[in-house]
């Protein structure tokens, strides 16, 4: 089970995601995952999918961008455009009822997060600022519930349990019991799990019962809970923004379910936050909305007479986004060096 392989691109070692004992390469998964949706989208389709509008964090660095296109090509793909997660994410939200807006897309996945204030004025939508981090995301609270577990199984029932490069397995069955406890809180008071037959070391547990609270699982995160906090300090310390300026919160990301996240940014902003129905496919969805503004495009460069089948709108939420008249104005979120000329 390969997972938040984005945090590892740049970097050239091979991993290994418990429970699988294979290692892989971060450009070989993220390879694999875009030649599945691409495969998957031409079933869909009844025709051979070849290019793609792909999401990147918006802290991507150069490096990690262009590594980003690498495993599109091993794929078969030629990248038409790379987008920052939290602007296409703006895209998929039904805000264009209102003249101007300026909102915050907050972006907290499974393996980063990002924070973008977006200015949306009819078709233009312009990122003013942005704060990302590439290793911090939900697996990161995933991991606090595994830290919990093994430390109640180990009291509970006096065993070791060894490390993930030591025992991939019994890791990965914890793992995956700690994902399911973290969504079960997403919407409950306390969560439980029961592993059977969990092999430690020469030892089998025949059957384990594990009890977290969400007062108890949000006191072991809430040092990734001010991490958050200190992003979006940053944030608006380095911008001429301030919180009061921003008047709708956007909520991206499937970790962005957990009620003390929800919590975070209703507090810090003063503001219901919105959250779309799904917002583990908010990103996607703007991605798919960006290729079909890029599509659009050459009918309109090719003058008023030119024919074509392509449409000029398309249905978002309760209104209608026009394809030819939107712009996207990314930032940049990185330096681009200096250039020193006598």
């Amino acid at each position: 089970i390969a997972r938040s392989t984005k945090r590892y691109l740049g970097e050239g070692d091979k991993y290994r995601f418990p429970p699988a004992t294979e290692q892989f390469t971060p450009v070989g998964v993220a390879s694999e995952i875009l030649g599945t949706l691409a495969r998957d989208a031409s079933d869909s389709l009844c025709e051979k999918v070849t290019e793609a509008v792909i999401t990147v964090p918006a802290d991507f660095s150069d490096a990690q961008r262009r590594l980003t296109r690498q495993a599109a090509e091993i794929a078969g793909l030629s990248v038409v455009s790379l987008i920052a997660e939290p602007t296409a994410a703006a895209l998929a939200y039904d805000l264009r009822e209102e003249n101007e807006t300026t909102v915050l897309v907050f972006d907290l996945g499974g393996g980063t997060f990002d924070a973008s204030i977006i200015d949306i004025n009819t078709g233009l939508y312009q990122v003013n600022a942005t704060r990302g981090d590439n290793e911090l995301g939900g697996d990161d609270w995933t991991d606090a519930i595994v830290a919990y577990l093994k430390e109640s199984i180990e009291r509970e029932y006096n065993v070791s349990i060894p490390s993930k490069a030591e025992d991939p397995l019994v890791n990965g069955r914890l793992w995956l019991a700690a994902e399911q406890m973290k969504t079960d809180l997403s919407s409950a008071s306390s969560a439980s799990t029961t592993l059977q037959y969990l092999d430690i070391g020469e030892e089998t547990l025949p059957v384990v019962e594990v009890t977290l609270s969400r007062e108890e699982f949000e006191w072991r995160t809430e040092a990734l809970r001010d991490q958050l906090l200190d992003h979006l300090d940053e944030l608006f310390d380095g911008c001429s923004f301030e919180p009061s300026d921003i008047e709708e919160v956007l909520l991206v990301g499937g970790s962005t379910r957990l009620p003390q996240i929800q919590a975070l940014t209703e507090q810090y902003f003063g503001l219901q936050p919105k959250r779309a129905k799904n917002p583990d496919e908010a990103v996607a969805t703007g991605a798919a909305i960006q290729a079909a503004i890029i599509a659009s495009r050459p009918a309109v460069d090719s003058g008023p007479s030119a024919e074509t089948n392509l449409p000029t709108t398309i249905k978002t939420g309760d209104s209608e986004l026009s394809l030819t008249e939107t712009t996207l104005i990314d930032a940049t979120t990185r330096s681009l060096g200096v250039d020193s000329r006598d």
